[in-house]
């Protein structure tokens, strides 16, 4: 009979633990879909579905970031590091994450996600001096990277529609905003930029590809925007077609580089240089962003992990494997 006993409370402990360790083992897994992919010396961060993770090129070794530790963010969409080297996370329901990672603890900003918005998604973090430049569904926002308060937030831009996606912005003298309805630049000695008539707006009628702008970058004397339907430069005056190979194609990321742009489009990787676009990877899996570092190589957000193209342009899947330890292989394309 005390065998019979012991066998059977045997049975409910593992059917009771078994749930958790099926739990445990999803919130790893779901770190296979990356969204958002950023250097910081030796270290790539990741931004999931399922949380964050770093991997250090030092050791071979991962580090997961999840609720437990503190994470407060749903489906992770974007990072940042700001000056301080602090990373920052967007998520799809607003919430920002700040991860200090001089004391290894998290902080939260609720103002986008406590917001009257109606969709808070965070489409891009970007870092400009000690200000965090958020592109968000319904407009910019800018942030004090150190008291994590709100300069100011940017809702209409020119003719636009009022709460318009952002999906990327970015300071280079000027603000430049892509937005699904084309691209706003700030309007030269403009300083009040939540008035409308503070922004130059244009579109597809003005020689873009497409109304939706998804990145624009200063690249040699132009600037290039990249959008569903291919590539446009600016000269300061007016958009023109640029590298005709990509028309009709959706450029996902571009990466300024010197004399270099590295595109990404449609799950390949090119190099642009000396008016000539090449073939670097094409990827099995589906990659959406790029992060470049000038000694470890190209590293892109995918649906299979941290995609790192090396030097030698040799590829490799880095994502952790397992919920029981924090250091794991790396796996070769």
């Amino acid at each position: 009979m005390r065998d019979k006993l012991i066998f059977l409370l045997v049975i409910l402990y593992s059917l009771s633990s078994f749930p958790q360790q099926v739990t445990n083992w999803k919130n790893y897994t779901d770190m296979k879909r990356v969204s958002d992919v950023n250097f910081s010396d030796n270290i790539i961060w990741a931004a999931t579905d399922g949380g964050a993770f770093q991997f250090s090129f030092q050791d071979n070794s991962f580090n997961v970031f999840s609720k437990a530790d503190g994470l407060q963010g749903i489906s992770l969409t974007s990072i940042t590091i700001d000056y301080s080297g602090n990373v920052w996370f967007g998520s799809t329901n607003g919430i920002i994450d700040i991860y200090n990672t001089e004391d290894e603890s998290f902080s939260v900003i609720l103002d986008i996600a406590n917001s009257n918005q109606v969709n808070k998604r965070i489409n891009d973090l970007g870092t400009i001096s000690d200000t965090i430049i958020v592109s968000s569904d319904f407009g910019v926002s800018l942030i004090d990277a150190n008291s994590f308060l709100f300069f100011d937030t940017f809702f209409k831009f020119g003719e636009f529609t009022t709460n318009t996606r952002v999906n990327y912005a970015f300071k280079y003298n000027l603000f430049y905003v892509c937005t699904d309805e084309g691209v706003a630049i700030q309007k030269p000695g403009a300083t009040n930029l939540s008035a409308p008539e503070s922004w130059n707006t244009y579109n597809s009628s003005d020689g873009l590809p497409s109304d939706k702008a998804i990145k624009i970058v200063k690249y040699l004397d132009v600037f290039v925007a990249a959008t569903d339907k291919g590539l446009a430069s600016f000269d300061g005056a007016q958009w023109i077609p640029f590298i005709p190979q990509f028309n009709n194609k959706v450029v996902s990321d571009l990466i300024s580089t010197g004399d270099s742009l590295i595109i990404l489009s449609e799950d390949i990787i090119y190099i642009y240089q000396n008016e000539v676009a090449l073939q670097l990877y094409s990827s099995p899996h589906s990659i959406n962003r790029l992060s470049l570092n000038q000694q470890l190589g190209i590293a892109g957000a995918s649906n299979n992990g941290i995609l790192i193209l090396d030097l030698e342009n040799s590829p490799e899947f880095l994502i952790p494997n397992g919920p029981a330890a924090n250091q794991f292989p790396k796996y070769k394309c």
